[in-house]
C-alpha cells in the first residue's frame, strides 16, 4: 500500500467539521453525533486552527534562526573577499557603501 502525504489536511478537516456542525441533520445527526458530540467537534476545530498557526510560527522562527546563526557568517566572509568597484562614483549612496565595506574589511560583523 502506498501512502501519500496530503497537504492542507488540517484545513480540509476544519472545513468538513464546520460543514457537519452547520448542517447537523441527516447522516451527521444520525451517525456522527452518536460517535462524537458537538462540543468535541468544536474543540477539534479550535485545536486544528491553533496547531496550524503554531506550526507557521515555528517554521518562521526556524528559518530566522538558521539565517542568523549560519548564513549570516557566510555572507560576512563573502563580503570580506569581494573587491568593491564602481565606474560611476557620482552616486553618493553607492560611494558611501563601497567606502563603508572597504573601511570595515576585517572587522565586518553582521551578527
Amino acid at each position: 500500500m502506498e501512502v501519500k502525504k496530503v497537504h492542507g489536511k488540517n484545513d480540509i478537516l476544519i472545513f468538513l467539521l464546520k460543514a457537519a456542525l452547520e448542517n447537523p441533520d441527516g447522516i451527521v445527526k444520525d451517525i456522527l453525533f452518536l460517535l462524537v458530540d458537538k462540543n468535541t467537534l468544536e474543540s477539534i476545530i479550535k485545536e486544528l486552527k491553533y496547531k496550524n498557526s503554531v506550526y507557521q510560527e515555528k517554521v518562521y522562527w526556524k528559518i530566522r534562526t538558521s539565517y542568523s546563526s549560519s548564513y549570516r557568517s557566510v555572507v560576512t566572509e563573502l563580503l570580506k573577499t569581494l573587491d568593491f568597484r564602481s565606474k560611476s562614483l557620482s552616486k553618493p549612496r553607492r560611494t558611501l557603501a563601497i567606502r563603508f565595506f572597504e573601511a570595515s574589511r576585517g572587522t565586518l560583523c553582521f551578527s
